[in-house]
Formats: structure tokens, sequence, C-alpha cells
């Protein structure tokens, strides 16, 4: 399956062939709407048909209709038209449910362990990626991994740091992000100022 918002078509002639453009090939769409050919490539042969593949979930084919304009170089008309027999992608845009994130907060740990789980029905492959947003607020990068758990290698300084989760699908799809966040506070008190309120002169 692919949730890709373009995907390829090889189109391949028994020899070589003039006049191809988007207009002679039609998207068929089984589920997907606005379904459209992007564009066309090629020499030859040989045509790559780019198609675009709308929304929703289902299937998608490419069909020669009976007015495409292809000719062979001499200027013959393509014949055995329509052609309805090409190979279909399974297309699916629905994304897995959203990961479950805990981490314990507050903490005085500088090397939390945030862990995560999934639903049964998650719709994910059991790959996920993660990334830490911390309190200045930028973002490090995606990592990928098939653990359930993450901890640091490096101590967190004091202060709030949230981990986003993310798990895939067979198609390619990512979840919405997850999240938790952890408040770490590992540095310990001054020791008390104590005061008094001084005793009143005793006046004789």
């Amino acid at each position: 399956p692919s949730g890709a918002a373009a995907v390829d078509f090889t189109v391949t002639f028994d020899e070589a062939v003039a006049g191809v453009d988007p207009g002679d090939f039609t998207p068929a769409a089984t589920g997907l709407a606005g379904t459209s050919v992007a564009g066309v490539t090629g020499t030859g042969t040989t045509r790559t048909v780019t198609v675009n593949t709308g929304t929703g979930d289902g299937t998608l084919r490419l069909d020669v209709p009976v007015t495409a304009t292809i000719t062979d170089l001499p200027g013959n008309a393509m014949v055995n038209l329509p052609y309805t027999g090409g190979e279909a992608y399974t297309i699916d845009k629905t994304p897995p449910q959203t990961v479950i994130v805990s981490v314990q907060s507050p903490t005085t740990n500088r090397y939390p362990i945030w862990r995560w789980r999934t639903l049964p029905e998650s719709g994910g492959i059991g790959l996920f990626r993660y990334r830490m947003e911390s309190a200045a607020k930028i973002p490090n990068p995606w990592t990928e991994t098939v653990l359930r758990l993450y901890s640091p290698k490096e101590p967190l300084a004091d202060g709030s740091h949230t981990l986003y989760v993310q798990e895939r699908d067979e198609a390619g799809n990512w979840s919405a992000a997850g999240q938790a966040t952890v408040e770490i506070d590992g540095t310990a008190p001054n020791a008390p100022i104590v005061t008094g309120t001084a005793s009143p002169a005793n006046d004789t």
C-alpha cells in the first residue's frame, strides 16, 4: 500500500510512440476522490505517468481511454482501446492511532525514562520515531526505533522536557504525535534563613 500524495505508473508500448500527453490517460479510482494525472515523462517505448492520489482510502489504476490520441512514429493510431488491464495501487491515507506516552513527573532524575504503548487496533507496524523538545523550545530531529522506551544518554537540565512519539503504518503514514512532559528539579534547596522579632525593651 501507499500513502503518497502521488504515485508513478510505468507504461510500456510495443513500439516507439508519439503524441503522448496527460489527456491520454484516465485514473480509475475506487474509494478515492480528487485523483488526476499530474504529468507524463519519457520517450520511445516507455512513459512514466505520475498520478495524484487525492483523498481517501482505496485502489488506483491507470487506464488508456478510447479517446487517446497516441500514435506510432509513422502516425498510425493506437488500437485495442480502451486499456483497463493495468496493475493497481492500494492507497491508504489513514494514519495509525496516536501513541500513548508516559513518564514519571516531577522528578529529580536527570535520566528519566519515557515509555509508550499502542492499542491493539492502532493500525501501525511497530516502527516509531521520537524527538525531544526542551524548555528552550528547540526541537531535536526525529529518531526512528522499534523500542517502546527512551532515556537520554546525557543528563537533562532542570526544567520541562517533552518527548513526542509517532508510529508508522505499512503505507508510510505517521500517526499524530503522542507526548509526555517531565519536570526535572535536581537542585537541592539552600538552608533556610531564620529571623525573629526582637524582644521589647524592659523599661524600669
